[in-house]
């Protein structure tokens, strides 16, 4: 094997894996589904909001605690929708941008384990890692914002300058800035850089405050248009609370209930585990390179904000998706910090049996439900075929099949949104709002329970029957 043949087999696999079955792989979901549908509201309203029902948007002043995934994906996305959609107006083709994103992450993350590296090998193997790690498909081609703000923050690290380049100190807050409109939870951007411009410059003040100065006016742009689609109108009332909403976006109601679970987690969980050990080394490193004075500006970055993901994600529900931005990180720092704590070939031998286990791993996840389904798909396919329903239908908590039947004429679809078991979009009732009487065609797509519309179960078995089923998604008509 050649090393050339080596290399192109690794871009291959990773273009291969990430085009691979794009409209079903990953199986759409309710964060993807509000991202496809504000796009939608955009192309065929000029409005940038989600349609809850005809003519009939998220306020907004409510707005904040709907956009979590902002104008860096959206705007894309919604390119892609409006001059592809004549190939296929379903999930593919709003799929198209995430892939590009893709793309340009693992390139901007080869490049900046090529900087930090004197292997030559070393970025190739961080690059293999990455494409056969399967969240990163399972994250990255779905419409959501953790890739694209990945890629501005690795952007962004690669243009920030040693010296005082005025441009290139523009162009990377500018990019820092873009991270964040990208996700509210790339906030976490600006302390990582801060900590390292205080390491490096702060016994130089004036070059200090300078380089601070610059990027904050290159990050000013992204943020007044990040703030501008989101805090309607714009008072410091809206304005805390976006930032309350935030800071626990999921209510979670006891802080160290969570914490105590979430760590037991990184023991007791496979992935959680994974993330564990690639952590160890990279942290072993870093401190010794901390000790000796050999620590890079890029290193403290990445480690503030793998840092801070790591404190924040146990706070939360304990989804994998909240460390999902620190783990990719990890993976391909993983062969570096070995190749600094063993031998370049100990550390090869490691690297490639991790490699060879995620393979594994990936090619196997290919009949995964959550990892390939086109369920929502075949559901309104099967909904046009059987050429129903027409007239009024409820959506509950399924914008994704909402978004794939925004181009049938004969539906009129309203919406309910569960964000949280304290926010919720749409009016929650079985009856509609404007004659009192009963939705003819409501769909749902799992249990009622923990939504407010949970007391109108019985109303529902009793009222209504299925009539189309795929999976999870079912389509219920009153009898």
């Amino acid at each position: 094997m050649t090393p050339i043949f080596t290399r192109v087999s690794i871009i291959i696999f990773f273009v291969v894996a990430s085009t691979w079955h794009i409209s079903a792989s990953p199986a759409t979901w309710f964060d993807e589904g509000i991202n496809l549908g504000i796009a939608s509201s955009l192309i065929r309203h000029g409005v940038y909001s989600l349609e809850l029902g005809p003519n009939s948007f998220v306020p907004s002043i409510e707005r904040s605690f709907l956009i979590t995934t902002n104008y860096p994906t959206l705007i894309p996305v919604a390119a892609s929708l409006y001059f592809l959609q004549s190939f296929d107006p379903g999930l593919g083709m709003a799929r198209v941008p995430m892939v590009l994103y893709l793309w340009l992450f693992g390139f901007f993350l080869f490049r900046i384990i090529k900087r930090l590296s004197d292997n030559p090998w070393t970025p190739w193997l961080a690059l293999a890692l990455l494409a056969t790690f399967a969240p990163l498909y399972g994250n990255g081609k779905a419409v959501l914002g953790e890739i694209p703000g990945l890629v501005f923050l690795c952007a962004g690290i690669l243009t920030l300058p040693q010296s005082l380049n005025h441009k290139r100190l523009f162009g990377a807050g500018l990019l820092f800035g873009l991270s964040i409109a990208a996700k509210p939870y790339f906030l976490i951007v600006a302390p990582a850089v801060l900590v390292s411009e205080l390491f490096f410059y702060w016994s130089h003040k004036k070059i200090f405050f300078s380089r601070i100065g610059i990027m904050t006016l290159g990050a000013v742009i992204p943020l007044f248009l990040w703030l501008m689609t989101i805090i309607q109108p714009f008072h410091w009332i809206t304005i805390l609370g976006a930032i309350n909403y935030y800071a626990n976006s999921y209510a979670v109601q006891s802080l160290w209930d969570s914490v105590g679970v979430n760590l037991l987690r990184f023991v007791s969980e496979s992935t959680p585990i994974h993330f564990m050990l690639l952590f160890i080394p990279t942290i072993i490193v870093w401190i010794r390179r901390y000790q000796h004075k050999t620590i890079t500006a890029t290193e403290i970055i990445l480690a503030v904000f793998i840092l801070i993901t790591f404190g924040w994600y146990l706070k939360t529900p304990g989804w994998y998706r909240y460390f999902f931005t620190a783990h990719v990180l990890l993976l391909a720092l993983f062969p570096l910090s070995l190749s600094k704590i063993f031998s370049r070939k100990t550390a090869a031998i490691i690297s490639v049996g991790l490699f060879a286990i995620q393979l594994v791993h990936v090619v196997s996840r290919t009949r995964d439900p959550l990892y390939n389904s086109d369920a929502a798909t075949v559901f309104t396919t099967e909904m046009k075929q059987k050429k129903v329903p027409s007239g009024d239908v409820l959506v509950i908590n399924s914008p994704s099949i909402a978004f794939l039947l925004r181009n049938q004429p004969e539906v009129r679809i309203h919406q309910i949104l569960q964000i949280n078991p304290d926010l919720h979009f749409g009016y929650a009732s079985l009856k509609m709002l404007y004659d009192g009487g009963w939705y003819p065609y409501v769909i749902t797509s799992g249990s009622l329970a923990d939504t407010d519309l949970e007391q109108n179960y019985d109303v529902l078995e009793k009222e209504y029957e299925p009539i189309v089923v795929v999976e999870k998604y079912q389509l219920f008509k009153k009898r």
